[in-house]
């Protein structure tokens, strides 16, 4: 458990500078040292990279994980198991290269709209997809031999300070855009090598192409769980990326860098639930293993309560903060301001209630998820083709809501309707009145000379309207609890 526990810190803790680093990157330098077009461009061929590697991977790293114990006990059928993961994708990526191919010219028509940015780019789609696979193998690898942080900081961190670096380099004009896409795009292909290297260095490699130990029945139970591997998970994946490759073909490269922006600030209240899920996961498992249905309905509410307490505090913060994110940002940015309104509305009501996900996944009725998957994916691409034309780049967000609201109310009437339980108490609508309380005070606060004043000054008016409210208002019991035993201390510290 030592292990774990480490393991677990280091991961939150990569995470949360990849976080600080990101925003940088995203948020002040990108919009400011790229053209729009060019902003796009790298958001597009990012998403289209993890869209399309989903897809390729053929489920490997899933069946990596789950497998890994059978197959794993020697050094020789380790070796062997990992080259056969290598060799799925691998048949994965050359049905993907081959199916790109065939529709290449429909896939550049439909990018064509003002810009050749993307046509002229096209070919770093196969090298984004190769560099993706493979390091999602290899983390995958690790992570089944118990070694994350290695990854996990390449990925969060050291992937990040690249971009931060090439995007100054690109400033200072010491590369031009050309170079700077080259090596964004190939950054992944430098932490792919990074983690090879670092994989030999501690041992943890083994090939074997002797892959006798692996029967024709384990081949057909690997098929059956990639399969729904490959719905369920790249379902989610390309609903999570297709608003953006929407906007980029039905708008343009440029009103993809606009909504990326408002899409990442908005993102920034699912950290929480981010942040809980790794400690949501095996408590809910261990109950449905125990059918211990009173103990899962008791993290279901707090979890929602807790959730809905700290996203709203996030989501009082970004919008009430809104005008003056969109002051730093670069005039033409500002059309992203009700996209930021729709998108934190969605991570709100998704933060609040997401865990219907981990319910779902660890019943006796997880195979429906794969179902909830698929009218997720659904659903967002009919809204965003209904959305997008008359509204833009606020079609797609209000899409984005929609499907939130309209997948999470049917999961959480399934949940109710077959284990009787529900996620929502009276404390969730305290929640909404004082957040609305809070939002109606700050919103007639006249607005200050410096931006940074202004900034500071309205967040610290929401916390201190907030968070004593919830604590006198007993909002959430576990809150009002560490509010509680940190008076204490200061109490009596003070005497």
């Amino acid at each position: 458990m030592g292990i774990v526990i480490k393991q677990g810190f280091y991961n939150t803790l990569w995470l949360t500078i990849g976080v600080i680093i990101g925003y940088v990157n995203t948020i002040l330098l990108f919009p400011a040292f790229l053209t729009a077009d060019q902003f796009g461009l790298t958001r597009v061929l990012w998403a289209a990279g993890t869209v399309f590697a989903q897809f390729a991977l053929l489920g490997s790293p899933q069946i990596l994980i789950k497998f890994f114990p059978d197959f794993g006990k020697s050094v020789r059928e380790r070796g062997g198991f990992f080259v056969l993961m290598l060799l799925i994708p691998l048949l994965g990526f050359v049905a993907f290269f081959i199916l790109v191919n065939l529709f290449q010219g429909q896939i550049i028509h439909w990018y064509a709209n003002k810009s050749t940015l993307f046509s002229d780019n096209f070919s770093y789609l196969y090298l984004i997809t190769f560099f993706f696979i493979y390091f999602n193998i290899l983390e995958a690898y690790l992570r089944a031999l118990l070694k994350t942080t290695v990854a996990s900081f390449l990925r969060n961190v050291g992937l990040r300070v690249i971009w931060l670096a090439l995007i100054i380099l690109h400033y200072k004009q010491i590369i031009g855009f050309e170079t700077f896409l080259f090596w964004f795009v190939n950054a992944y292909g430098i932490i792919l090598v990074i983690l090879v290297i670092y994989a030999l260095a501690i041992g943890s490699l083994h090939f074997s192409f002797r892959l006798n130990f692996i029967r024709k029945k384990h081949l057909k139970i690997m098929a059956v769980f990639g399969i729904f591997v490959i719905l369920g998970g790249s379902a989610t994946s390309l609903a999570s990326y297709i608003d953006v490759l929407m906007v980029g073909g039905m708008i343009n490269l440029k009103n993809v860098a606009f909504y990326s922006v408002a899409f990442y600030l908005g993102s920034v209240i699912l950290l929480p639930f981010n942040g809980t899920s790794n400690i949501l996961i095996p408590l809910i498992s261990d109950s449905f293993s125990k059918n211990n249905l009173k103990k899962v309905k008791e993290i279901y509410q707090d979890a929602s309560g807790n959730l809905s307490l700290v996203s709203m505090l996030l989501f009082l913060g970004i919008w009430l903060n809104a005008d003056n994110i969109f002051k730093i940002l670069p005039p033409e940015y500002a059309s992203g301001k009700y996209v930021l309104l729709f998108i934190a509305l969605a991570k709100f009501f998704g933060a609040s209630v997401g865990i219907n996900n981990f319910i779902l996944q660890y019943s006796p009725y997880f195979k429906k998820q794969l179902w909830f998957n698929l009218l997720f994916l659904l659903l967002v691409v009919v809204t965003n083709l209904l959305l997008i034309p008359p509204l833009g780049i606020v079609g797609a967000a209000l899409a984005t809501f929609l499907s939130q609201v309209i997948i999470n109310s049917l999961q959480i009437l399934y949940i109710y309707m077959k284990l009787k339980i529900f996620p929502l108490k009276i404390n969730n609508l305290k929640i909404i009145v004082l957040g609305g309380l809070v939002y109606m005070v700050v919103l007639f606060i006249p607005v200050q000379a410096s931006v940074w004043v202004d900034v500071v000054f309205r967040s610290l008016v929401i916390v201190i309207l907030y968070l004593p409210a919830a604590y006198f208002w007993n909002i959430s019991l576990e809150y009002s609890n560490q509010v509680k035993k940190l008076l204490r201390k200061v109490i009596k510290t003070g005497s």
